[in-house]
């Protein structure tokens, strides 16, 4: 039985941007994580360790985030999905990321990756 498990708008910051300068402090982000899951074991157990427990993305994306600087959200994203899809059951993950209110009258900007698992197999 396939289900999601998620999180949305998970706040923190990192260091990132195409320049040097945009890299040198913090930015605010938000990001959230959709995955596609396998809930057939945790429906059956009614246990944790037989679901995908969104305690682990939020994990992956804080120290992903805040322990590197990356130049583009792509490449951020892209390394959030892959770390998410080493978890047990997970089928496939979109990451999204937003910087809020980068220009001016816009909420926010960003971007949206979606990964299989199958094709994290032939790369």
């Amino acid at each position: 039985m396939t289900g999601k498990t998620f999180l949305t708008e998970l706040a923190t910051q990192c260091r990132i941007g195409c320049d040097a300068n945009e890299r040198k402090a913090f930015q605010p982000i938000l990001i959230d994580i959709s995955c596609e899951t396998d809930m057939a074991a945790a429906i059956v157990s009614d246990k944790r360790s037989d679901c995908v427990d969104y305690c682990d993305l939020r994990q992956i994306a804080l120290e992903l985030a805040e322990k590197t600087a990356y130049r583009l959200l792509e490449k951020l994203a892209y390394e959030i999905a892959q770390a998410v899809l080493k978890l047990s059951r997970v089928q496939a993950v979109t990451v999204e990321i937003r910087k809020p209110h980068k220009l001016a009258g816009c909420k926010a900007v960003g971007i949206s990756l979606t990964l299989r698992a199958e094709e994290t197999k032939h790369a």
